[in-house]
């Protein structure tokens, strides 16, 4: 017997499930199928479930449409509705069962039980799989985008001031991040999450760091108790925040200090990227969020107690935090993309722009040395749309105007960069027809 879902994505609320078995013995007309499912899949509730022939051996169909299902309680009975000619022994029947959720983690699920009952044996059980049948959701559940927050506050460390001009969102400002998402799917009691951070963001303390991290569920945890920096691959794992809230569906809230980009280069994709080099240089601009399960009860079954109660949970998360890689994690749910990112308060290719318009600049970058993108920089000349309404940076001012050779230092949170220079563009002088520079 085989049972083949045709989405393995976690989570899923409505997948056909595949169904073949054969039978050793003749199957007969309104014979029933009972399949219980295990509690981590969700079968059609409230005996809506649907069943649909379909063809096997080439086409050929030993159930007739009227073959139905119903579902009660986890289990799917199936009343098989045979052809004429389709009673020998070993014939193959195959049906779809339809509108079946699938698990809500990767943790593996088995059917351990289906069983073929006939009214021509008088109700006796004839039939059983060989061996259970597992079937393991192979892509995590997609978070809604429209849940998840990227949002940054000034970090002030204690002792410490900030300048009036100072923004959590200016280049190269220490900030406090908070990264806040909604599941898609319940979170155990055992999971974790992983958050993987951005190239252009810095973590300057690590022991600071730890002890600032936080996570926020139903109940709050700080440091070390819930938090593991592995700065090396710019992995934060969250732990232990979810002992004894069950299956958890409200907004998690995660925060930790990080010093902003101190350029926002990384808005453009540079030039002569393959197209894998693309995906991996926007993939590594932002955050993700990956939440995971661990099958405790089963595969390290010899830490915890049957009833998996929370001194079991937290007796297990000792030993995973010593050492993470040699447990086996399922995934439950994933940040979809790469638009999750810090946000500065101007975007490429700007150096300082008007406080309410992110992409109206002000002033140009022009040739620097914070980032390797620095010394190639050529969008220097600050050019004003001809309409008025806006003005962006470009290699070289529009035909019609120069910058007359005049060059100016931009300044940003009140002070100037004396490295850096940039030209603005004005309209030629009368009676020149072009002029270019």
């Amino acid at each position: 017997m085989s049972v083949t879902p045709k989405s393995l994505v976690v989570g899923n609320e409505n997948t056909d499930y595949d169904v073949v078995f054969t039978a050793a013995i003749p199957v007969h007309d309104k014979d029933q199928l009972l399949i219980d499912f295990p509690a981590a899949i969700g079968a059609p509730r409230g005996g809506a479930a649907r069943c649909v022939p379909t063809p096997v051996r080439s086409g050929k169909s030993c159930l007739t449409d009227a073959t139905n299902c119903s579902s009660a309680r986890g289990s799917i009975t199936v009343q098989l509705r045979t052809k004429p000619g389709c009673d020998g022994a070993n014939e193959v029947f195959a049906f779809t069962i339809q509108g079946v959720r699938n698990a809500q983690t990767m943790v593996p699920s088995e059917i351990t039980t289906a069983t073929l009952s006939s009214d021509a044996l008088q109700g006796v059980a004839v039939f059983k799989p060989d061996a259970p049948i597992v079937i393991t959701c192979t892509t995590p559940g997609a978070l809604d985008l429209e849940k998840v927050k990227v949002e940054q506050s000034l970090y002030i460390k204690p002792g410490s001031t900030k300048s009036k001009w100072e923004s959590a969102r200016d280049f190269g400002a220490e900030a406090l991040y908070t990264l806040r998402f909604t599941p898609k799917n319940p979170i155990t009691q055992a999971a974790w999450i992983k958050v993987t951070y951005p190239t252009s963001v810095a973590i300057e303390d690590e022991a600071e760091f730890v002890k600032a991290c936080s996570i926020q569920t139903a109940t709050s945890c700080t440091g070390a108790d819930c938090c593991i920096l592995d700065a090396t691959k710019r992995i934060i794992w969250f732990y232990g925040a979810f002992i004894g809230q069950g299956q958890f569906t409200s907004e998690v809230a995660m925060e930790f200090p990080m010093r902003n980009p101190v350029t926002n280069f990384g808005e453009v994709t540079p030039t002569g990227y393959t197209a894998a080099q693309a995906a991996a240089y926007a993939k590594e601009q932002a955050f993700h969020i990956e939440t995971f399960d661990f099958d405790i009860a089963k595969d390290y079954a010899y830490l915890t107690a049957a009833n998996y109660d929370a001194a079991s949970v937290k007796k297990f998360e000792t030993f995973v935090k010593a050492d993470p890689a040699k447990y086996v994690i399922h995934g439950i749910d994933e940040l979809p993309g790469n638009s999750k990112k810090p946000i500065l308060k101007c975007e490429a290719p700007c150096y300082t722009c008007l406080d309410a318009k992110p992409t109206w600049c002000t002033s140009c970058w022009g040739p620097g040395t914070l980032d390797p993108a620095d010394a190639t920089n050529k969008l220097t000349f600050l050019m004003t749309a001809r309409n008025g309404q806006g003005a962006t940076c470009k290699e070289e001012c529009d035909a019609g105007s120069t910058t007359n050779g005049n060059y100016i230092t931009p300044k940003t949170a009140g002070k100037a960069d004396p490295k850096r220079k940039y030209g603005v563009c004005t309209a030629c002088d009368i009676p020149c027809g072009t002029c270019k520079g």
